[in-house]
């Protein structure tokens, strides 16, 4: 049988599709890297009333089988696309199907007519003198197979809200571009992150921390933003 790929971009949080895209979601990823599926089906509905950006939730298909899942976030004014999640079945993660997967994403944003300078991956890999687990490193292979470079400084990956003590870890930052580039400047490395943090990060927690609370997660994101500026002075 040939193989078919396809993206379904959901637009509902009432689509049955999309309810077992979530429920994908939630039983190949680990508990500490996971987002409240409530969240995300709170942001499908939202996100594009509240802001003049874009956020997608996507169902990768197999044959018109479900396989995998993921958030993609699109920042007009910067213009540059942040991956939240590429999410595979166990049960068919091959190389050719996350490389399918990577292609069919960006079949997708030429279909949406979205012009972008770059994507942007966090691959969350660890904590303080640990090393990246395998399986951290293998998705940074394959996404350097598919034209991703990492960037040479020391990224913190957010807290998943305030409590999620576990999802806080030293991350690695992937880019993708269409110029094949070897080199991005400070400043502009620094708009994305700070892009990342605030508009996308602080955004999606307003609608879920009091104010009290939020100041606190603020607080939290001014601080890694101080800790990678003064990585970067190297």
């Amino acid at each position: 049988m040939k193989a078919i790929y396809d993206l379904i971009n959901f637009r509902s949080s009432k689509d049955p599709e999309f309810l077992k895209a979530l429920k994908l979601y939630s039983e190949n990823i680990e508990p500490s890297y996971r987002t409240d599926t409530k969240e995300i089906m709170y942001w499908i509905e939202k996100y594009g009333k509240k802001f003049e950006d874009s956020f997608y939730a996507l169902g990768f298909y197999y044959n018109n089988v479900l396989i995998g899942f993921s958030e993609l976030a699109y920042f007009v004014n910067e213009k540059f696309v942040i991956v939240d999640y590429i999410v595979i079945d166990k049960n068919y993660r091959r190389n050719n199907t996350f490389f399918e997967f990577i292609h069919q994403i960006e079949e997708f944003l030429s279909k949406e007519n979205i012009i972008y300078n770059y994507i942007v991956c966090e691959v969350g890999c660890y904590f303080e003198n640990a090393e990246p687990p395998e399986a951290s490193k293998l998705i940074i292979r394959l996404l350097k197979q598919n034209g991703f470079g990492v960037v040479k400084c020391k990224y913190y990956a957010p807290r998943l809200g305030l409590t999620n003590y576990e999802s806080e870890v030293i991350a690695v930052l992937m880019i993708y571009s269409n110029d094949t580039i070897k080199q991005i400047k400070k400043e502009t490395l620094l708009s994305i992150i700070n892009s990342i943090y605030y508009k996308y990060y602080f955004r999606w927690y307003e609608a879920f921390l009091e104010k009290k609370e939020l100041i606190i997660y603020k607080n939290m994101l001014d601080s890694l933003m101080v800790k990678i500026e003064k990585g970067l002075h190297h």
